[in-house]
């Protein structure tokens, strides 16, 4: 959604296209959620930031910007859009976008797809990042604790703690590096 409050984002974080999943009733990938709210400055914006959300981040820059200082403030650098939504028995597919890069030297819109089979429980996200020129684009999936598994490079299994049965997380990008980390939730 777009910036609330009359445009203050008062408690808006930068979680644009970002998605939670529940696997089997347990949490997979989840929002890190908020941390603190006054006490300390750091702690707030980064949990708040792009980059603590299921979702891309383009050039390093947040999606709506964030003012030093005025913990209750985002900027309203774009404008969310649904594009598509569509749902029956057979699958559900939601397509989105948002143009908050668009303050870029290069214009980037980040647009996400996602699509459930409902039949055969897979699900297919792609993200297109619709520019002219080169970006340094990073990608990040915050997880419950899972046991994850590295299968392949671009292959990774992952596991509820108190569960045999799993999910295949796979990026189709064989030029673009995979890495697995620790992080705050």
């Amino acid at each position: 959604n777009p910036i609330g409050t009359a445009g203050l984002g008062n408690h808006k974080h930068n979680d644009l296209l970002s998605f939670t999943l529940l696997f089997q009733g347990a949490p997979v990938f989840v929002d890190p959620g908020s941390y603190v709210y006054t006490v300390n400055e750091e702690w707030r914006n980064q949990f708040r930031s792009t980059r603590s959300h299921n979702t891309a981040v383009v050039d390093g820059s947040e999606q709506n910007r964030m003012v030093g200082g005025l913990l209750f403030l985002l900027r309203s650098d774009g404008t969310p859009r649904v594009c598509e939504w569509k749902s029956n028995a057979e699958f559900d597919l939601a397509i989105a976008e948002h143009d908050c890069y668009s303050r870029l030297d290069d214009p980037v819109v980040h647009r996400r797809s996602i699509y459930l089979c409902k039949l055969t429980q897979t699900i297919l996200i792609r993200d297109e990042l619709i520019g002219n020129l080169t970006h340094s684009i990073e990608f990040n999936f915050h997880v419950d604790d899972m046991k994850i598994e590295m299968l392949e490079q671009h292959l990774v299994q992952i596991k509820p703690k108190h569960s045999d049965s799993g999910l295949l997380f796979a990026n189709c990008d064989a030029d673009s590096r995979f890495q697995i980390g620790t992080d705050w939730v």
